[in-house]
Parts: C-alpha cells; sequence; structure tokens
C-alpha cells in the first residue's frame, strides 16, 4: 500500500514554484525548498515518509 500526503505534496509542489519565483532557476535546490518557512526540514531528503 502507498501512502499518500496530499497536504505534503501540495506544500513540496508550493515551495518548488517559489524558489524560482524569489531566487531565479539557478537557486532552485532541494534545501532551498526545505528552507524554513516553506517545508519542514528534510521533507525533500526523508525517505520514510
Amino acid at each position: 500500500m502507498i501512502r499518500r500526503n496530499t497536504a505534503r505534496r501540495a506544500a513540496l509542489v508550493d515551495a518548488a514554484i517559489e524558489v524560482p519565483v524569489e531566487e531565479g532557476a539557478h537557486g532552485l535546490t532541494f534545501g532551498a525548498v526545505d528552507h524554513p518557512g516553506r517545508c519542514p526540514a528534510t521533507w525533500t531528503s526523508s525517505t520514510g515518509s
């Protein structure tokens, strides 16, 4: 069974859109998306959730 967290997915997508708008395409990194205020730390690198 695949666990789906639509709220988490939406937050990640929103952050991934927000970063290039604020910092340009060169600023789009996993760390930038995990930055405080966008998504909780390690959301983009977490493998267990």
